[in-house]
């Protein structure tokens, strides 16, 4: 096998090209990749904002919920709650408008400053779960994209994963979307100039 991954991260998808294609460089480095910015022209013509933040934070079971999972939704925030594997830790994931202008990538300290600021009205534990968010180091803020790429490649470069083809999570096509990507790359569309569109 003669590819080369350039950043992983894109998982079962980024490991399937890995595995099918020959002689080809291949950018799996999510929604806001670095691979497409410098092999690809035009990001904004390509990467298309929803306007949405999307954040996840673990922290311990505050609540004692076990095999259950909690949904919430008020005024321009929402929420679902549940518990991990051994239910001895809560997964959070918040969402909500994003602010205008964007926070940048790397700040998690103002990233977990707009979570609490975007939750302040909410009643019940969650003020519990926000100062438990604070302090976790498991935490992830993500504007969310969709990509829509005309091409999947230029030259020897190939996009995997979200960096490629990144649907909006709230069609649920993301499973659908590795699957396709998984069947061009073993019939080869990619490195034989075939555009594989989904």
């Amino acid at each position: 096998m003669n590819a080369k991954v350039l950043i992983s991260g894109a998982g079962v998808t980024g490991l399937a090209l890995a595995y099918w294609l020959d002689r080809a460089e291949i950018g799996a480095d999510g929604v806001y990749s670095n691979v497409r910015k410098l092999c690809f022209d035009d990001e904004a013509a390509v990467v298309f904002p929803l306007e949405v933040v999307l954040a996840l934070f673990l922290i311990p079971n505050l609540i004692d919920l076990k095999d259950w999972q909690l949904g919430y939704r008020e005024n321009n925030v929402g929420y679902v709650i549940y518990p991990n594997l051994d239910q001895s830790e809560l997964r959070i994931g918040v969402g909500f408008e994003a602010p205008q202008p964007a926070l940048a990538r790397g700040e998690i300290d103002a990233q977990k400053r707009n979570v609490a600021e975007q939750c302040a009205y909410l009643k019940g534990e969650f003020p519990r779960f926000i100062d438990a968010m604070k302090t976790t180091d498991q935490f992830y803020y993500n504007e969310l994209a969709q990509v829509c790429m005309p091409s999947w490649f230029t030259g020897r470069v190939v996009l995997a994963g979200d960096a490629g083809y990144c649907a909006s999570p709230f069609s649920g096509q993301g499973t659908s979307l590795g699957l396709v990507a998984h069947s061009c790359s073993r019939a080869k569309c990619c490195v034989t100039g075939t555009i594989c569109r989904v």
